[in-house]
């Protein structure tokens, strides 16, 4: 119960329920006020939680990680009373901190998720336009739209490498308990395979544009229509490149 005066109309209406619902749906909490003060847990489940916040994202950051160490949590209802002091709260400001902590805390949705389907569908989109010229609307889609299927595709490497790093920085530093993804990623993934991954992509670009020299050079080095090869080869490079990295 919010008494009238306890909380500004677009706290109570608007920020707190949305924020509130964002930390729901990505981290599975399923708390109707994730800013209430009012808290109460034994030493134990406070040693699990490992709290390290020094601001107002502590009270976030208690049901982040109750929730990812699987810890039992419930709510009881209080009554919300006026404050008596002035209030340090900034609306805006306060509110980008509590959404950017909850991104930085879930790299999976905010990096591998988007990351892997701007890969896919780059991957899908170059394969589609390199063996022919699909059409849309009775236009048929060209060398523009293999240039965004390698945008796409760059991207969701780069994206997806930076979600990666975000898990792993977070479990090394134990902001968050293991994860069965990652755990499982580096057993099948090192640094060794990593280079040769990486090689054998660049290195597969790097003899796609040696053979259109050649089919360059036999032509008398005239014009030579074989950008979707190109742009292909490029993709394969850099992405290999970046795996290597």
């Amino acid at each position: 119960q919010i008494l009238p005066g306890a909380m500004p109309w677009t706290h109570q209406h608007i920020g707190n329920p949305a924020l509130s619902s964002i930390l729901n749906a990505l981290f599975k909490s399923g708390f109707s006020d994730s800013y209430c003060g009012m808290r109460a847990f034994t030493r134990e489940a406070y040693q699990r939680i490992q709290p390290r916040s020094a601001g107002m994202e502590f009270a976030l950051e208690m049901i982040i990680n109750a929730s990812k160490a699987g810890l039992r949590c419930s709510e009881i209802p209080i009554v919300y009373h006026p404050r008596l002091g002035e209030s340090k709260l900034r609306t805006l400001k306060d509110g980008w901190r509590s959404l950017r902590f909850m991104l930085l805390y879930s790299p999976t949705a905010l990096f591998l998720v988007p990351g892997l389907l701007a890969f896919g569908l780059g991957v899908a989109l170059m394969a589609l336009l390199l063996f022919g010229s699909p059409t849309i609307g009775g236009h048929p889609r060209g060398n523009h739209s293999m240039l965004v299927g390698a945008l796409l595709a760059i991207l969701g490497v780069q994206v997806l490498a930076t979600g990666l790093l975000a898990k792993t920085y977070s479990l090394a530093e134990r902001i968050e308990p293991e994860d069965a993804l990652v755990a499982r990623f580096y057993r099948h993934f090192n640094l060794e395979k990593g280079l040769l991954i990486g090689g054998a992509l660049a290195t597969a670009g790097v003899l796609i544009y040696v053979y259109l020299f050649a089919v360059w050079a036999r032509s008398g080095f005239g014009q030579l229509f074989r950008e979707r090869p190109a742009v292909v080869a490029l993709v394969a490079i850099v992405i290999g490149v970046q795996i290597i990295a």
